[in-house]
This record gives C-alpha cells, sequence and structure tokens, in this order.
C-alpha cells in the first residue's frame, strides 16, 4: 500500500499533500498530486454567496460577516439566478469618441465590484432594479505561480 497524504516536510517544503491512487506522495511530481498546500495553481472554493438587488442600484456583500479582508483579491464567478435555475448574462458594449459617449446596449443590465472584503453588483444603468446572483468565490493567491 502506498502512501498517499503527507502532512509535514515534501522535499524542502512543509504542507499538506495528497497523490493519485497507488502513488507514494513522497515521491510523485505535482502532476500526480491531487492536492498540494504549496502549490499555487490550485484553487479551492472558498464562498458560494447568493446576492440580492432588490430595487436599488447597488448591493454589496461582504466575504467574511465582519467585513475583514480574506488576505488577498479573490477569483469570482457570478451568474444571475432566478430560482433554481441560471439566466443568461449579456456584455455591454462601451464607444468613446472625441469626448463623446456612446453606449451599444446588446442587453447587459449588471456589473460587479471584487475587492479582498466584499463584492458589490451594480445595474450599469443605476436604475432600480431586482435579480439574485449566485458568486462561487475562489481562493487563488494573487502571486506568481510559475
Amino acid at each position: 500500500m502506498t502512501g498517499r497524504v503527507l502532512l509535514g516536510k515534501k522535499g524542502s517544503n512543509y504542507g499538506l499533500y495528497v497523490s493519485r491512487p497507488g502513488k507514494e506522495v513522497t515521491t510523485v511530481g505535482r502532476e500526480d498530486l491531487l492536492f498540494s498546500s504549496d502549490d499555487t495553481r490550485t484553487s479551492q472554493v472558498l464562498k458560494i454567496i447568493d446576492v440580492t438587488l432588490s430595487n436599488t442600484t447597488h448591493t454589496t456583500v461582504n466575504f467574511n460577516g465582519n467585513g475583514s479582508s480574506i488576505g488577498y483579491i479573490p477569483f469570482v464567478l457570478v451568474t444571475e439566478i432566478d430560482g433554481s435555475n441560471i439566466k443568461n448574462l449579456y456584455w455591454e458594449y462601451y464607444l468613446s469618441y472625441g469626448g463623446m459617449g456612446l453606449t451599444y446596449d446588446i442587453g447587459s443590465k449588471y456589473s460587479c465590484k471584487v475587492t479582498n472584503s466584499a463584492i458589490t453588483m451594480y445595474t450599469t444603468k443605476y436604475v432600480n432594479a431586482s435579480a439574485t446572483f449566485r458568486v462561487l468565490v475562489f481562493a487563488i493567491p494573487a502571486i506568481d505561480g510559475s
């Protein structure tokens, strides 16, 4: 039987490592690790948050209940939902020429701003709107993983 889980030193690094079935965790390379706590190219879902605009122009939801930083700006995926159904999100195209702004609306109604402590959903036309969004917050460190 092979050792697949290691909490401790692997090479010159300390961390948590899990190898593929049948592979010895202490001798395998990156391609045979299912999880490596020191590999910046791996991720986990930190949170799944529902953000609801309720007849307003914007809504902010903190990643932590107290609004504190999670230590980095996370990667998020956002989709509009209606109950258990996923709705389509469309894009909007802006064109500015000679100081005069022209907007070509292809259907987008919303945008979002992500910080290290919260996500804010906005209506792009700054008019009151109602919608609910499912936000997947990934814990991907913002450092060079090469």
